[in-house]
């Protein structure tokens, strides 16, 4: 079962969705293979050590099943959350991906599943994945915990893991706390042109995150453009000594898609597209969609009253009230 499926094997699924009549059929039998079992068995191909054809079938079938809350309930009701969690937090980093979209998808306005997931250890996980994976890993795993996180009930075990902790951090990382703190003299703001001098650290240090800078880094290039313009007596150019390559706009064609503002269309409550993201599996994940998605957990945790004193406490204020600019992208100025 864990060996690669031959073509006639393959060649049966996925059935034909090009009418209403062939889709019901389809997930009819979705609905049949969960009832007798198949959930927790794909789930052990998939973290399985194999990653030929069983593997990429097992994953096609559990996105199917995972969509339909008929699927969900089921899940549910057979305890049968520990399968897919367990994948998450026992597997490889490519497959802890396609974890975390079927819990998602599972999850989505689904609280026992939520609940379930949280019990069975995945929380722990996320954060770690949060604090210290790749931005493809941080942006999935902060989108999961705000899933997670839409049930007033798991918001404890959520807080005590460390989630808020991370999301803060990358918000003081990502966002434009650097710009406030370190970029932007006070001193200066009293003898140059504040708003001026404002925008341009804003624009370089956007760019250059964009270029792929770390925030550390973004933040020097636009320290030494501001201090250079300030010398010379103007305001920092579009191209600053130190920064060869950036154009002065973050908003210029050359920024990636991951700096352009998200669709009006998408969904603006927090966490709540388990697929956002999804669709373009290898595209690169930004540092813009890392702070949205981070943005996304403080939003969801911000919904339980209960969790205000501790949110202030941990410093949460300052670092949404730097969010608060013109060049901070919709979805993530929703949230904040």
């Amino acid at each position: 079962i864990d060996g690669d499926l031959a073509d006639e094997h393959l060649m049966h699924w996925p059935v034909s969705a090009d009418n209403t009549s062939d889709s019901l059929a389809k997930e009819l039998l979705l609905v049949k293979y969960v009832k007798l079992g198949a959930f927790p068995k794909l789930c052990s191909i998939l973290g399985g050590a194999g990653e030929g054809s069983a593997h990429d079938l097992a994953f096609s079938m559990l996105l199917s099943m995972s969509i339909m809350p008929e699927v969900a309930q089921l899940v549910a009701d057979r305890d049968e959350m520990r399968s897919i969690a367990k994948v998450i937090t026992s597997s490889t980093s490519s497959t802890g991906l396609e974890a975390m979209l079927i819990i998602a998808r599972l999850s989505v306005r689904h609280v026992p599943c939520q609940q379930d997931a949280v019990r069975e250890g995945v929380v722990p996980a996320l954060v770690q994945l949060m604090q210290g994976g790749s931005d493809e890993e941080r942006c999935h795993a902060a989108r999961v915990l705000a899933i997670l996180g839409q049930h007033a009930s798991t918001h404890q075990i959520i807080l005590d893991a460390g989630a808020l902790s991370a999301s803060l951090k990358i918000l003081r990382e990502r966002g434009h706390q650097r710009v406030i703190n370190n970029i932007v003299p006070a001193q200066l703001l009293t003898t140059a042109q504040p708003a001026e001098v404002w925008e341009a650290a804003h624009a370089i240090y956007n760019s250059a995150l964009a270029a792929g800078l770390s925030g550390a880094a973004a933040s020097s290039a636009a320290a030494a453009g501001v201090a250079a313009a300030v010398a010379e007596g103007g305001r920092p150019e579009q191209q600053g000594p130190s920064m060869p390559h950036l154009t002065y706009s973050s908003h210029s064609s050359a920024a990636p898609a991951a700096q352009k503002p998200a669709s009006a269309a998408a969904d603006s409550s927090c966490g709540s597209n388990p697929d956002a993201g999804a669709s373009n599996a290898g595209a690169p994940v930004g540092p813009a969609i890392v702070l949205e998605q981070a943005a996304g957990v403080v939003c969801m945790l911000s919904h339980n009253l209960e969790n205000h004193f501790r949110m202030v406490g941990e410093g949460a204020v300052p670092l949404l009230v730097s969010l608060l600019h013109k060049d901070t992208l919709t979805k993530t100025m929703s949230y904040t």
